[in-house]
């Protein structure tokens, strides 16, 4: 049996590094038919000739074998395309942890030839420990995993189910072939990208417990035709579901928010988008309507419309959240494109309403605004017509 001499640099705190000299003897030894072992404290590794690495009293283990060389008499260079260092994982076919491991990084990264992973019930998070080991095929992941990262798998399932336990995912399973994917009550997020770009994906479901999908965290999953978002679900980001083409069938068990871009490039784009604004939070205007120019047009022109509907014919101008602006400053924001429709404000956190009828909206920072800042240009057609109907209007500014 060749002693590992592993060793731990301080600047790579839970890594084991391996130098040229150390992987060219144990290499010459393990041909001889030795089997290779590695010893610090209750901790141990053990590389047998069937290829089999034994991995046990870590409570965390990151990288093994990775490259280090000396720059003037330190470790301090890593180096994952070195010979040697593929050399030596070349020489691993399984890996086995024993129970007691709860941290797991790094550890397998680019053990080209690994095609088995024994993972026991004691790990609580797995990051990235098995990048580029293409042959490895799916292992069971615990029970009591908590959290993941990174590539976790070599060769991705078709179909998982992941353990309750894990609150949060992120580009954990982007550009995979998964088709099918049951996520855990437990889960609260999913971060960017976190289901992104898979080809192969047909179906996510989603626990109760959810609460936020982050920017583009669905985006590009062209087979994606089905999905029924639970009512835990408060937040949906920007682009989160983008480019889901065959997305035709979206169900909301609750009053998501949903920022205006989330299902850009899908099917169902502009009917779930109307659905949203028309489930928006209101408050009730109990102010003055003399603060509102042309209060009875607004009604007449209004009345009997949804929320969206409504919205769809207001301007909102980016200045005007903040001061009152003559014709020719509107004229001007108009022209450098500060003008967008009040149903594609990503700034509005509440509609203001008065029996049913929007005249105003609260912005984020709290800051209500009723009247001009909204209904300003509603009434003015591209080429001016209703000008004359318009007076300068003066926002109405309060704290919420």
């Amino acid at each position: 049996m060749t002693t590992i001499n592993l060793f731990r640099p301080e600047r790579y705190s839970g890594s084991l590094g391996i130098e040229r000299e150390e992987a060219e003897r144990i290499l010459t030894a393990y041909k001889k038919g030795e089997e290779l072992f590695y010893k610090e404290g209750e901790g141990t590794i053990l590389i047998d000739q069937e290829g089999t690495m034994h991995i046990k009293g870590f409570k965390e283990i990151c990288g093994v074998f990775d490259a280090f060389e000396k720059e003037n008499g330190v470790y301090v260079c890593f180096d994952m395309d070195a010979t040697y260092n593929k050399d030596v994982k070349a020489l691993i076919k399984k890996v086995i942890f024993y129970e007691g491991t709860e941290w797991i990084a790094n550890t397998c990264k680019h053990c080209v030839n690994l095609e088995e992973a024994i993972i026991p019930g004691s790990v609580r998070a797995i990051h990235n420990a098995f990048a580029g080991c293409n042959k490895l095929s799916y292992y069971d992941l615990p029970e009591g995993l908590e959290q993941i990262s990174g590539q976790i798998f070599g060769i991705y399932p078709e179909k998982i189910t992941l353990p309750d336990g894990i609150d949060n995912i992120d580009s954990v399973f982007s550009n995979t072939k998964i088709k099918s994917i049951t996520l855990p009550k437990s889960l609260k997020r999913i971060g960017y990208r976190g289901l992104a770009y898979c080809s192969e994906l047909e179906e996510v479901i989603f626990k109760e417990g959810i609460e936020s999908l982050s920017s583009e965290a669905l985006t590009e999953n062209k087979k994606l035709n089905h999905v029924v978002l639970p009512r835990s679900l408060d937040y949906i980001g920007s682009y989160a579901f983008s480019g889901c083409s065959s997305l035709t069938d979206i169900v909301f068990l609750g009053d998501s928010y949903a920022e205006s871009s989330a299902f850009d490039r899908t099917p169902c784009n502009e009917r779930v988008r109307k659905l949203l604004f028309n489930q928006r939070e209101t408050i009730e205007y109990d102010g003055s309507t003399d603060k509102i120019k042309d209060y009875e047009k607004l009604v007449e022109l209004q009345e009997g419309k949804a929320l969206a509907e409504q919205a769809e014919l207001f301007i909102v101008i980016k200045s005007s959240y903040q001061s009152s602006l003559s014709y020719g400053e509107l004229d001007k924001e108009r022209y450098n494109g500060n003008e967008y429709s009040l149903f594609n404000s990503n700034s509005v956190e509440k509609l203001i309403l008065k029996n049913g009828i929007i005249v105003g909206i609260v912005v984020k920072g709290h800051t209500i605004l009723v009247g001009q800042s909204i209904c300003t240009y509603f009434a003015i057609d591209e080429d001016g017509t209703g000008r004359e109907e318009v007076e300068e209007y003066h926002t109405f500014l309060a704290k919420y």
